[in-house]
């Protein structure tokens, strides 16, 4: 397809957006910012727009399983420092472009956890990697979605050109996006029946809106975590997200009295994680108490530390509870104001703007203990939350949480390519965190997917994170 053609072929798919076509309408919370994956960050709007019109040189199946994707085949050299992949021919960017080795080059530049990374062009369609020290979780990294070099940093961020399924045809906005339409280019026909060749975004403010669209039947599907009424025609699906959990952590370099191992355990012992579940998620949240335990290298024998509401009042010190201002982390965080109070913990809670958490709180460790959800990959390498050089931003160990056998089980676990025994290392981290108390890991929220029942096909077998439910929406169907 030369440029010409790819341009005459935009123009038809984009007239064709207007005509009727099988069409699946989904409502989110949010806005479109920054539909690019060097920029999502955790805005769940542009990371669900970014799945479906970039791709990765991998991907992940539904069994979690890494394939291969906009590479074609990867090798592996022997010492598991080198990766060389040959990528696909005959992939096309959404304006006609081809997709070659530069824009992998180009992508990795411009990417804060690759750019120090040696990467070298080996022909138009081969690239090889090479790495310092061998690096196990190094293709989670190559699942990021590639950009174009053709466009570079002109590529605008609500016209994204990717290589995906689908490719984004019309915006609607007033004072802000109200509507994103994208349209199924791959393969460039719809498929038979009643798949879906054309996808809506509406964008609301609050569930309350999505709750009252779905009710006008402005929408086929909406997702939170938040408890929301299952409606006659409507299906729930309901998920834990494994790669998000919520977490008390305590700065181990601030207040001297958290210093106490004991009374970090004790602070443990006195969060009634149920009762957060139950007054403030309605149920929809699961009780969570280790770091990896979605994951591959869970460990359901190490001990955990049980809610006992009969400690004793045995402390007489004051701590500030930092918590983002949103209603419910403010409920989280009275319940566990109230239940710290029973042993002798006089907290002060304050309230801080999501945005500034981490200038205002993280980066100058301003804190004594603070209410934060975290994000994992599904290949659980958590070396720059809990290592002990990583207590500085850009690193996420902002408790300064330092141990010689955590650094020592993060260090080998990142390195061996067996899986066995990276399990080995990651349970023995584990049992390090829980002995020490670092932090406090609480909770972890159920993704709630309710949709239209006229709608057939939906799996959300796989789903790690909220966009992975688009992984098999190439089967997803409207029943006559």
């Amino acid at each position: 397809m030369n440029l010409l053609a790819a341009k005459a072929f935009a123009f038809v798919i984009f007239i064709a957006s207007f005509f009727p076509q099988p069409t699946f309408t989904e409502g989110l919370i949010g806005q479109p910012q920054h539909i690019n994956p060097l920029k999502v960050g955790t805005n769940g709007v542009d990371r669900d727009l970014a799945r479906l019109i970039f791709r990765g040189l991998v991907s992940y199946d539904e069994r979690g399983g890494i394939i291969t994707d906009l590479a074609e085949r990867y090798q592996v050299s022997d010492d598991q420092k080198e990766y060389t992949l040959d990528l696909r021919k005959g992939v096309y960017w959404h304006d006609g472009v081809e997709f070659t080795a530069d824009d992998v080059l180009y992508t990795v530049s411009q990417h804060p956890q690759l750019s120090t990374l040696q990467v070298d062009r080996l022909d138009r369609y081969r690239v090889r990697f090479r790495l310092k020290d061998p690096f196990a979780p190094f293709l989670d990294l190559l699942t990021l979605g590639i950009v174009p070099a053709h466009l570079g940093s002109s590529m605008k961020d609500l016209n994204p050109i990717g290589t995906g399924d689908y490719r984004l045809v019309r915006i609607k906005k007033s004072d802000k996006v109200n509507e994103v339409v994208l349209v199924r280019v791959r393969p460039p026909v719809p498929a038979k029946g009643k798949n879906f060749s054309r996808l809506v975004f509406k964008f609301y403010t609050k569930t309350s809106e999505l709750i009252t669209a779905a009710r006008l039947g402005e929408v086929d599907a909406f997702f939170t975590d938040e408890y929301v009424p299952k409606f006659s025609n409507y299906n729930q699906y309901r998920v834990p997200l494994g790669s998000r959990y919520y977490t008390l952590f305590i700065n181990l370099n601030g207040n001297s009295d958290l210093k106490n191992k004991e009374l970090r355990q004790d602070i443990a012992s006195s969060i009634p994680k149920e009762k957060i579940i139950d007054d403030v998620y309605q149920g929809f949240a699961l009780p969570a108490y280790l770091p990896l335990e979605y994951t591959f290298a869970t460990a359901s024998a190490i001990k955990r530390y049980n809610y006992k509401d009969n400690l004793p009042r045995k402390y007489d010190l004051s701590l500030n509870l930092t918590v983002p201002n949103k209603d419910t982390h403010l409920k989280t965080g009275e319940v566990i104001k109230q239940s710290l109070e029973k042993i002798g913990i006089h907290v002060t809670t304050v309230a801080v703007d999501p945005e500034k958490i981490t200038s205002d709180v993280i980066g100058p460790k301003n804190f004594d203990l603070l209410l934060l959800g975290q994000e994992i990959e599904r290949d659980p390498d958590v070396y720059t939350l809990w290592h002990s050089t990583q207590k500085d931003l850009p690193g996420l160990n902002f408790v300064s949480f330092e141990s010689v056998l955590a650094d020592k089980a993060l260090e080998e676990g990142r390195k061996i390519e067996n899986v066995e025994e990276r399990i080995k290392h990651y349970q023995n981290f584990q049992k390090v965190f829980i002995d020490e108390v670092p932090a406090v890991i609480i909770y972890r929220p159920v993704l709630t997917y309710s949709v239209r029942s006229s709608i057939s096909g939906i799996s959300l077998k796989g789903l790690f994170k909220s966009e992975d439910r688009f992984m098999t929406i190439a089967g997803w169907s409207r029943k006559d």
